[in-house]
């Protein structure tokens, strides 16, 4: 019996472990396009899992940066090697090579903090019309299979915005309930963010996918505050920067509340096709 897109996904994030600082992880059935890639997010959501598997669980991710090094493949299985970079009394550091086929494909920097008190601030969340509107637009879910589901927020023209006009804005929540556990909510959040950035920074300089090609370099998540990501988050997706055949987008993450729950920045290749 096949498992629904969200079950698959919590049972990629449950990674096997092959040795004290080591383990396999599965990327889902073989596609029938042969040239597919692994997607990044699932990737960067896996290592940060296994991370997470060499800390106290007092201690929660509250950045973590990545590289692409190598696209991967769907089907086949992945090796994450954690390094224990560092433990102090607040903070732990772990560093995580992924490998398949005994070549590096990413690697990612996390740092975990035990929770403390402070004052709080954050930036004004963003207008967007509530996601049970009704009429509000529905987009599909990306990658296929359907884990989240989307509804579009329209935009007015980037000139009508004024600074820092966002290109791309949208609803997200998982199809169904995940487990209560703050870690994997971490994960999905993860996955999650890799989602749509580049086309985002395709819209700033008026490409789309028919005019491109893309890929993702490196990428930034900071946890700020916990998130469900089986309720609604709002994604608000602004573009800081296209040059050398290379965008830059900033995201912010929002609760249905407007809590600030993350933000994101993610670099990547963006070559027009001519």
């Amino acid at each position: 019996m096949s498992m629904s897109p969200v079950a698959a996904l919590i049972d990629q994030l449950d990674l096997e472990r092959i040795g004290p600082t080591t383990f396999r992880g599965r990327t889902g059935d073989p596609p029938a396009d042969p040239h597919a890639r692994l997607f990044g997010g699932l990737i960067a959501a896996q290592s940060l899992r296994a991370a997470q598997a060499s800390v106290p669980g007092d201690r929660h991710a509250h950045s973590l940066h990545g590289y692409f090094l190598a696209p991967g493949r769907t089907g086949d299985p992945v090796e994450l090697e954690v390094d224990p970079l560092r433990d102090g009394r607040s903070f732990h550091t772990r560093r995580v090579v992924v490998r398949q086929h005994d070549q590096p494909i990413f690697t990612l920097i996390a740092s975990f903090h035990r929770d403390e008190d402070g004052r709080e601030f954050q930036i004004d969340p963003p207008d967007a019309p509530d996601p049970a509107t009704p009429g509000s637009e529905w987009v599909p879910g990306y990658p296929r299979g359907d884990v989240f589901e989307c509804r579009d927020v329209p935009l007015p023209s980037t000139h009508a915005q004024g600074p820092e006009p966002a290109t791309m804005r949208y609803w997200a929540r998982t199809v169904e309930p995940l487990p209560d556990d703050r870690g994997l909510h971490m994960c999905v959040l993860t996955y999650l963010s890799d989602l749509s950035g580049l086309t985002a920074s395709a819209r700033a300089v008026g490409l789309d996918w028919t005019s491109m090609r893309a890929t993702s370099l490196d990428h930034t998540v900071h946890f700020l505050r916990p998130l469900r990501l089986d309720h609604w988050v709002l994604v608000d997706m602004r573009p800081v920067s296209n040059s050398g055949s290379r965008g830059l987008v900033r995201n912010a993450i929002y609760d249905r509340d407007g809590v600030l729950g993350a933000s994101v920045a993610q670099e990547g290749l963006v070559r027009e096709i001519r």
